[in-house]
């Protein structure tokens, strides 16, 4: 992964919905996790924080002022860790409807382009913005539902009858029928499986150095070994160095246009939630604009100059 992808020109990275890190193998690493941990712990000040997390080799033991985090047990997260009873699933499977949907919607924007071009074409930022939102769609009875899997039971009588723990039988059988013919069509042309099989299409990959493997070695060695492989990465990044260069971002004006074409497309199709969006997209950024060009008056602006 490029530390400075082609796609972020004109873009902050501390901008972006989630908190983008690069190494060469992609994996999560203790000084990674070490810096979200201090972040999130900034985050919950002023309150009092209990954070589970699995015993990964990546996932240090970190001294905080607000979040206590407390390990599970050895091979237990299957059991024990509510992200592995579905909240990772639901987030998969709204991301692959995001891609796919790209894919189809593309095909007849560029019709010289197959659908595998296409995949090619999908850059890290697209990747990015579709995790955040793909979260963000999670539904809060999904995430209630996978706690009470593993114990994390509310006092709440109320909330215990409306939150009920389906099997996975009936939790895949219900996401199945919510997701178009088409994008099953196209996860088997892409991919060759079914759209729901998606979600282990992944399984295999590594996300950290679960054998550890290089915890022993000399530091000296995994220097020189980097320097010979890195050769290569070094002439990438220097092409992909984040350029901070306004004109490659629209305007104001330029984007309350677009919003307002995007606006007329919502009437023709009589989307009024479509529309709805688009109306508030718009109210944030002249709100936005207007706060920006916000500034504190003097006594002499209030007099006539002679």
């Amino acid at each position: 992964m490029s530390k400075n992808p082609r796609c972020f020109s004109g873009i902050k990275q501390d901008r972006l919905p989630i908190m983008y890190k690069s190494n060469k193998k992609a994996w999560m690493t203790g000084e990674i996790f070490e810096e979200w941990l201090h972040w999130f712990d900034r985050q919950m000040k002023g309150r009092k924080v209990l954070l589970f997390v699995d015993n990964a080799p990546s996932h240090p033991q970190v001294n905080l002022k607000n979040v206590n985090v407390k390990f599970l047990p050895p091979n237990t997260t299957s059991l024990c860790q509510p992200m592995d009873q579905g909240i990772i699933q639901a987030m998969k499977l709204k991301y692959r409807k995001k891609q796919l949907q790209y894919v189809i919607s593309q095909l007849e924007l560029k019709q010289g382009k197959s659908g595998f071009d296409l995949l090619k074409d999908i850059s890290v930022l697209d990747a990015i913005y579709w995790v955040a939102r793909a979260f963000k769609e999670v539904e809060i009875s999904t995430i209630v539902e996978c706690f009470a899997k593993c114990g994390f039971q509310l006092n709440s009588v109320e909330s215990e009858s409306e939150c009920t723990v389906l099997n996975d039988s009936e939790s895949d059988e219900e996401e199945d029928d919510n997701y178009p013919i088409a994008l099953h069509v196209m996860a088997r042309q892409l991919f060759d499986c079914d759209f729901m099989e998606l979600l282990n299409i992944d399984k295999e990959f590594k996300t950290c150095d679960s054998e550890m493997k290089d915890w022993d070695r000399p530091a000296t060695e995994l220097l020189s070994e980097m320097k010979e492989q890195g050769s290569d990465e070094k002439s990438d990044c220097e092409d992909d160095q984040l350029q901070e260069q306004e004109d490659n971002v629209c305007s104001t004006n330029e984007c309350l246009e677009m919003i307002e074409k995007l606006k007329k497309y919502a009437v023709a199709h009589e989307n009024e939630n479509l529309l709805g969006t688009f109306v508030d997209a718009e109210d944030i950024i002249t709100s936005q604009e207007l706060v920006g060009n916000t500034k504190q008056s003097k006594i002499s602006d209030f007099f006539a100059k002679r």
